[in-house]
C-alpha cells in the first residue's frame, strides 16, 4: 500500500492498527457512513466529506485516494496525529497517482473578435488569477508592450503616473492592471482607476515610484496579440485568450489553496 506522508513522497508501508478511509471521486458516495468509507469497495467521494470528518480522525489512521481519480478542493485537517503515529494520506488501487487540484476546466467560450476568445460565463468566484494552464502548460498573462517596459516620464510618487505611449482618446487603460518597476529590485502590479491623456491612476502604492523607470499593462483583452497569452476580468470573472482556433483543455485555479 502507498502512503504520503505530509502529502510529499510515496511510499510503501505495512499494516498499521489504524482506521482506513477510502475516497473516489469515480466511484464514491459521501452519504455513505464512516464504516462504510473503511472499505475500499464502498469510498466516500469527496475532499469537502473528508474537511468536514477530519475533526475525527486519530494518530495513525489514513486517508486513502483512488489511483487515476481526480479530486477538486483544499484539504483542510484541524487535527494532528504524534511523531510516532502521524495521519498519512496516500493512494490505493493501480493506476496514475490520484490528483488533487484547484483547476476547473473552461468548456464554453464566445469568439468576441480579432482571434480572442471570451469565457461565456463566469469561470470563478475569485477576483484574481494568477496562473492559466492550456493542454497541461502554463502561459503567461498578455501584456503591452509585449516585450520591456514603456518609461514613466513623471509622477506623484505613489498613485499617478505619465507617459509618452499612453493616450486615453485611443486606449482607455480603465480596469486593466499596471504593472510598474519602481526600484530594480522591485516590480509590483495595481488596478487602473482612471485615465486621462497621457496618465493613468491607480490604487496608491504606498512605495515611492520614480520617473524614469518602466512599467506596463496586463490584465485586459486589448493586450492579447500573441497566442495563448490571457487576463482575467475580476469584474466579470470570465478569462480571455488569444487563439486563432476555439480554446480546448484550458484549466484556471478556481480556489485560493
Amino acid at each position: 500500500m502507498k502512503y504520503l506522508i505530509l502529502m510529499v513522497s510515496l511510499f510503501t508501508c505495512g499494516t498499521i492498527h489504524a482506521n482506513n478511509y477510502y475516497f473516489s471521486s469515480s466511484t464514491g458516495d459521501d452519504s455513505r457512513s464512516s464504516i462504510e468509507a473503511q472499505n475500499p469497495a464502498t469510498p466516500w467521494k469527496t475532499i469537502a466529506k473528508l474537511n468536514s470528518f477530519a475533526g475525527n480522525l486519530n494518530a495513525g489512521d489514513n486517508i486513502l485516494f483512488q489511483c487515476g481519480d481526480i479530486f477538486y478542493g483544499s484539504i483542510t485537517i484541524g487535527k494532528s496525529g504524534t511523531a510516532a503515529n502521524p495521519i498519512k494520506f496516500g493512494a490505493f488501487g493501480s493506476g496514475a497517482k490520484p490528483v488533487i487540484t484547484g483547476f476547473t476546466e473552461i468548456t464554453s467560450w464566445t469568439n468576441t473578435g480579432g482571434n480572442i476568445w471570451e469565457s461565456s460565463t463566469a469561470v470563478s468566484t475569485l477576483t484574481t488569477c494568477n496562473i492559466a494552464s492550456f493542454g497541461g502548460s502554463n502561459y503567461s498573462q498578455g501584456r503591452t508592450p509585449n516585450d520591456g517596459y514603456w518609461n514613466i516620464n513623471s509622477t506623484n510618487g505613489s498613485s499617478t503616473i505619465n507617459g509618452a505611449n499612453l493616450n486615453a482618446s485611443e486606449t482607455n487603460w480603465s480596469g486593466a492592471q499596471v504593472v510598474l518597476r519602481k526600484y530594480r529590485w522591485i516590480m509590483d502590479k495595481y488596478s487602473i482607476t482612471s485615465a486621462s491623456g497621457s496618465t493613468i491612476n491607480f490604487n496608491s502604492s504606498g512605495d515611492a515610484i520614480q520617473s524614469g523607470y518602466g512599467f506596463f499593462i496586463i490584465n485586459d483583452p486589448r493586450t492579447l496579440d500573441i497566442p495563448n497569452e490571457w487576463s482575467y476580468q475580476s469584474s466579470t470573472k470570465k478569462i480571455s485568450i488569444y487563439k486563432t482556433s476555439i480554446p480546448i483543455n484550458v484549466k484556471i485555479p478556481t480556489i485560493e489553496t
